[in-house]
């Protein structure tokens, strides 16, 4: 695990894909929240990243670097996202009331003002959420 605070402000974790990820993902929220005086937005921020994280997680092969990153938009919004060397996209699921998968998007597309898929170099992709400062 690398932990980095970049200026203005960037929280980067790299973390292997394990299930031990998302905590560590959840925690650098909580720290990047408290850093900027977010405590009221902590508990969404962690859910988000846990879902995202969860989702890197599981696409990608044990052991695969995948890095989250915690920031602000230009108007102060806070921004979490998630990269992994996985081709695979997020996808929405069609989850009945006894699946135990397949919610993740459809929370984080309910907390988020806005959820970002990007395609990176090769086959790595980011999935961003960004929430609202207000």
């Amino acid at each position: 695990m690398t932990a980095q605070v970049k200026e203005p402000f960037v929280f980067t974790l790299a973390l292997r894909a394990r299930a031990g990820a998302v905590v560590l993902a959840r925690d650098l929220v909580t720290m990047a929240f408290e850093q900027w005086g977010l405590e009221r937005l902590d508990y969404n921020g962690r859910l988000i990243m846990s879902e995202l994280t969860t989702n890197a997680v599981r696409a990608c092969e044990e052991d695969a670097e995948i890095t989250v990153r915690v920031w602000r938009a230009d108007g102060g919004d806070p921004v979490l996202e998630v990269s992994d060397p996985s081709p695979l996209l997020p996808v929405y699921g069609n989850a009945d009331l006894e699946a135990e998968r397949g919610r993740g998007l459809f929370i984080v597309n309910l907390l988020a003002k806005d959820l970002i898929v990007l395609r990176r170099t090769g086959t790595e992709k980011t999935v961003r959420a960004v929430m609202d400062a207000t």
